[in-house]
């Protein structure tokens, strides 16, 4: 759910108005780093490789 942190800390889902990359949509931001035209099927191999580091 939007704005909780998974229990172990590593994964918090907030949402944001702009990120500067309006070309790019829908953006995912892990780190600090964009992914651009991310589709929902793609989001948990963002996750895991947040979760991986």
């Amino acid at each position: 759910d939007v704005g909780q942190t998974t229990k172990d800390g590593a994964v918090t889902l907030e949402i944001c108005r702009c990120v500067g990359a309006c070309s790019q949509a829908p953006v995912v931001v892990v780190d600090e780093e964009a992914a651009g035209r991310v589709k929902p099927n793609k989001l948990p191999q963002l996750i895991r490789k947040c979760t991986a580091q």
